[in-house]
């Protein structure tokens, strides 16, 4: 299953997190892998987050730097 891809904006967290979370949640481990920058989750790790949820989608309300 693909996450669906929001227009990301690099210069913007949020737009970041967004991102990331929804392919973890649509099991799109490659695409979420892609989009981790500093210490990235392997892909069990991001698979584990999806399930550990149980999610279709989550909500981000602030992300901070």
């Amino acid at each position: 299953m693909k996450a669906e891809s929001p227009a990301i904006d690099h210069r913007n967290a949020r737009s970041d997190v967004e991102a990331y979370v929804a392919a973890a949640l649509a099991g799109d481990v490659g695409k979420a892998a892609s989009l981790a920058k500093d210490a990235p989750a392997g892909p069990e790790q991001i698979r584990a987050f999806s399930q550990i949820l149980n999610l279709q989608r989550l909500k981000i309300s602030r992300v901070l730097r």
